[in-house]
């Protein structure tokens, strides 16, 4: 699942052995993982965002426009 890029996974943690103390970590690096993908991700919206020259818009299924850049707005308000 991980391979495919779904990176919240977790594994059943039993016990104190050294097995449950892997899944403990596991479980961490797997929080981890996502947390650090997703704000890289939206990291990465900012600055094409902020970059672009030509109008640009980050939507939602029934085209509501979440995020804009300046372009956009700036050709939207010349129609």
């Amino acid at each position: 699942a991980m391979r495919v890029g779904a990176l919240r996974q977790k594994v059943a943690v039993a016990g104190s052995s050294e097995i449950a103390t892997l899944a403990t970590a596991f479980n961490a690096m797997s929080e981890e993982l996502a947390q650090s993908h997703e704000a890289l991700q939206q990291s990465n919206q900012t600055i094409l965002l902020r970059r672009s020259s030509i109008g640009v818009w980050i939507g939602r299924c029934g085209y509501r426009v979440i995020q804009h850049n300046i372009a956009l707005a700036r050709d939207a308000s010349s129609d």
